[in-house]
């Protein structure tokens, strides 16, 4: 393609522009397409990676140990301003539940 790209522009830099339209049109066709298989090879991988391999690739470590961090609440203060909002927060959230 690159090559492709750079007969073109040799072309027009001798001020021929016949052809180049098409020539131009079926490039951008081809760089579609390749885009395209390139997302369905990135998915499969990612599929394989996922389902098939016998051990972990570790890449996603930090992000689940980050995640799992998030996920423990941080301890509730005990001034009388965040108990009464703390004892108004569960009683919207029982009353959303119902």
């Amino acid at each position: 393609m690159a090559r492709e790209y750079q007969q073109i522009a040799a072309r027009l830099a001798r001020g021929k522009r016949r052809g180049i339209a098409k020539r131009l049109a079926r490039l951008n066709f081809t760089r579609r397409d390749l885009a395209t298989r390139m997302g369905e090879i990135d998915d499969y991988m990612n599929w394989f990676e996922a389902t098939q391999m016998d051990s972990q690739s570790g890449a996603f470590n930090a992000y689940l140990k980050a995640a799992n961090q998030s996920q423990v609440s941080a301890p509730r203060r005990r001034d009388p301003l965040s108990v009464y909002l703390d004892a108004l927060e569960d009683q919207v959230e029982t009353s959303a539940v119902e």
